[in-house]
């Protein structure tokens, strides 16, 4: 075992081996697995494996001196020279070193990762300088950016911030990296982007005024939108909030689905697994675009124009309030309009409706033969009528006949004459 003494220097240092040949005092270095015990420069920032810092006048160096390579004096504890940069803003003392993007040169830690000592002096000159440094490799938590007035930024600044610099780094230039089994904030957790396979929440807000879904008693109970879409602020029944144990969180995101639940576990908002969505309350629209099926179980109200590009069914009573038209052809059922034939000899023919009618509507009838034909409709009823002739038909005659159902009908009169109606 080799052991060297040496009062000049103010650190504490190990043998460590280079497959390169020698390698300068205040590198940064990091394990190299081509030699044994090997060591070589860093070459990104964050970077995994860092060793630490080749010491440049250790106190005290240990080792075994038995392997090959050049030997490197590596400082394990103590104050030590580096070479640093500003690549990552000027240092100050006490601020935690890392890697950099230059090979062998630390900068400042600033994101979580992988760290090699804490600076002991300021630095903040251009291109590569050398600072005192307390050797002490660990891993560092990360410390967020503070405003020029050395206030911290609130969550929607520091989000900002975060997105503007959001430029992604290839995977080997040393991306800052945690894992981790449970992360807990006690205030807020802010990214400029969450991937993940289920959310589960009491509450939902995402975005500026975009979402929301809340009550327990931050209210609002959906909605989704900035520029249109569902909104839904459906009535929740006012439930106790004292209980310090809610029956239900209120939004649940599982493979099988997505539910909105107000506080008492009733279920406002669901999406299942196929995509179809069921809402419990109302569904209000600036503007809506269904792709596939659309099917309303409850009323529809429309504001504005309506346009139906293909086939549309009503399949119960339709009610229009205002003036309809129509610019094409109108086909109505057989109910509605029809024939009827009388043959030679016959003085009256009974038309019979499919469907009978909520009341008798009103009937007309004429001929079709070109024929001059003094003929009465009688005996109209909601479920059919008569066409009479005065004399039997002289030959063979067709009819056409229309019923409308009239809703109040007008029965118009001539007014009496002045004589009768003195009398009355």
């Amino acid at each position: 075992i080799l052991r060297e003494v040496d009062d000049s220097g103010a650190d504490y240092a190990e043998t460590y081996y280079s497959a390169s040949g020698d390698i300068d005092p205040g590198t940064v270095v990091v394990s190299d697995p081509t030699i044994k015990a090997g060591v070589k420069s860093s070459t990104t920032p964050y970077q995994n494996g860092l060793m630490g810092i080749v010491s440049t006048q250790p106190g005290e160096i240990v080792g075994d001196g038995t392997n090959s390579g050049t030997p490197v004096a590596l400082a394990l504890a103590g104050r030590v020279p580096v070479k640093v940069s500003t690549e990552n803003g000027p240092i100050k003392a006490g601020d935690y070193l890392t890697s950099s993007s230059t090979p062998g040169v630390a900068m400042k830690a600033t994101k979580a990762g992988n760290v090699i000592g804490t600076a002991m002096e300021n630095y903040d000159a251009a291109g590569v300088g050398s600072i005192t440094a307390f050797v002490g490799n660990g891993q560092f938590a990360g410390v967020l950016p503070l405003n020029s007035d050395g206030s911290s930024p609130d969550s929607d600044q520091l989000l900002a911030e975060l997105i503007a610099g959001q430029a992604q780094p290839d995977q080997n230039s040393g991306v800052s990296q945690v894992f981790a089994d449970h992360i807990a904030a006690s205030i807020d957790v802010v990214t400029p982007a969450l991937v993940t396979d289920s959310v589960e929440t009491n509450n939902i807000v995402i975005g500026k005024n975009g979402i929301n879904f809340t009550d327990g008693a931050g209210n609002i109970v959906a909605s989704i939108d900035n520029s249109g879409t569902f909104h839904g602020q459906t009535a929740v029944p006012a439930t106790s909030t004292s209980s310090s144990q809610p029956t239900s969180n209120q939004v649940v995101a599982t493979d099988s689905g997505f539910s909105l639940n107000d506080p008492s576990g009733r279920q406002l908002i669901s999406f299942d697994a196929a995509g179809d969505a069921s809402f419990s309350g109302d569904l209000n629209f600036a503007s809506a675009v269904a792709s596939g099926g659309l099917q309303i179980g409850g009323d529809l109200n429309v504001g504005g124009l309506s346009s139906f590009q293909k086939l549309a069914t009503f399949f119960a009573k339709t009610i229009f309030r205002q003036d309809v038209e129509f610019q094409g052809h109108i086909t109505v059922a057989n109910d509605t309009a029809g024939y009827a034939q009388l043959r030679q000899g016959e003085s009256s023919v009974h038309v019979k409706f499919t469907n009978a009618y909520d009341a008798a509507p009103v009937v007309t009838a004429n001929s079709v033969d070109g024929q001059f034909l003094s003929l009465s409709v009688a005996n109209i009823t909601k479920d059919g009528f008569d066409i009479k002739l005065p004399v039997p038909a002289s030959q063979d005659t067709t009819l056409d006949w229309t019923a409308l159902a009239v809703t109040n009908p007008q029965t118009a009169t001539n007014p009496l004459p002045a004589t009768a109606a003195a009398g009355q």
